[in-house]
């Protein structure tokens, strides 16, 4: 049995209320109450001492990040930044890709069937989150 109180490190929690903001700013007032349905889709930056080739497959995402940087650790941020209270998710899909550095960052698309709403295109610069994951 694990006890003791979790702790969130300061960088993480600015970084969450940066999402907020950067989300209300673009749907302002927006609440999720019902049913949720959210993908998240994480472009993470290439490795630095990647070959030609592996870049090509980067690309083409035929080869994908396998390596630091959990998903579920990218989701938790993601998802502790837009919810108070993330109970009302009820599918999640979380992807990682590679990209070049100036199309690194996560889209985020939300589906609140309690009031038929589609979100899409909300981006966040993923350097800021990798630093807090």
């Amino acid at each position: 049995m694990v006890t003791g109180t979790a702790y969130t490190p300061k960088e993480t929690i600015a970084y969450e209320n940066k999402i907020f903001a950067v989300f209300q700013q673009k749907y302002p007032g927006t609440v999720f109450l019902g049913p949720t349905e959210l993908r998240l889709k994480f472009f993470l930056p290439m490795p630095k001492k990647a070959k030609k080739a592996e870049r090509a497959s980067m690309m083409d995402y035929s080869l994908r990040p396998t390596v630091k940087y959990d998903c579920d650790n990218l989701a938790k941020t993601v998802l502790d930044g837009l919810f108070s209270e993330d109970g009302c998710v009820v599918k999640l899909v979380v992807e990682k890709y590679y990209a070049e550095d100036d199309k690194v960052g996560v889209y985020v698309e939300i589906e609140d069937q309690l009031h038929e709403t589609q979100l899409a295109d909300v981006d966040f610069n993923l350097d800021e989150l990798i630093a807090c994951g």
